[in-house]
């Protein structure tokens, strides 16, 4: 009788140590997927990292010229790509984060961590691209009063240096009185000086062909 209280016993003791050795495996497990799922949700610095940097803008003549440690960049037109190392880029968003902001600058798709864990944007939140910048010249009156207020300030600034840049160097395309008129109207008076030009220009060329 005691032998089968014995044998009874001992089944209930492994059957015990059995729940608990499953109990034990079930809180690792989900100890181990909250560590993974802390690990994967925190952005990781990787120093061996490149990140590139778009110019979303025309400076040309002039740059945009950006200093930081060990690194110097000047660009001049729109499009262009630089790569620089992870801890150039923190540094640039650091001390030009305003360029950022105004989206005279941007980082290109692909760099989503980076551009989440400083508050930008990517080049694909910007209506940019080369479609649109050789549009520019060929915009009606009507396009560009449509399409005028709603960019950022970016593309803005950039119609109103391409039709500068047009108008310096006798482009046609650039040089439509309307449109001039128009974009001087909807940029606050942009083009004050260039409508005082283009005046005194035809003025003395009028002036000229009537001296023959």
């Amino acid at each position: 009788m005691e032998e089968k209280v014995e044998k009874i016993n001992d089944s209930v003791s492994q059957e015990q140590q059995i729940n608990e050795l499953k109990a034990q495996i079930e809180l690792l497990t989900k100890m181990m997927t909250t560590m993974n799922t802390q690990t994967n949700s925190e952005p990781v610095s990787r120093y061996g990292e490149t990140i590139k940097l778009i110019h979303l803008c025309e400076t040309n003549p002039g740059s945009t010229y950006i200093k930081v440690s060990n690194l110097e960049i000047r660009f001049k037109i729109f499009g262009e790509e630089r790569n620089v190392t992870l801890q150039q880029a923190e540094e640039i968003v650091g001390k030009y984060r305003d360029w950022f902001d105004r989206g005279f600058l941007t980082v290109a798709n692909g760099h989503e961590e980076f551009a989440k864990r400083y508050g930008l944007k990517t080049a694909k939140d910007y209506p940019l691209n080369s479609d649109f910048v050789q549009k520019i010249p060929e915009m009606s009156i009507l396009e560009l009063q449509d399409v005028y207020p709603l960019l950022p300030q970016n593309a803005k600034e950039l119609i109103i240096t391409k039709f500068k840049r047009g108008i310096i160097n006798k482009d046609a395309r650039f040089r439509d009185l309307g449109k001039i008129t128009v974009l001087n109207s909807l940029s606050d008076g942009a083009f004050d000086q260039v409508l005082i030009d283009l005046d005194d220009e035809r003025r003395r060329e009028a002036e000229k062909n009537h001296k023959k």
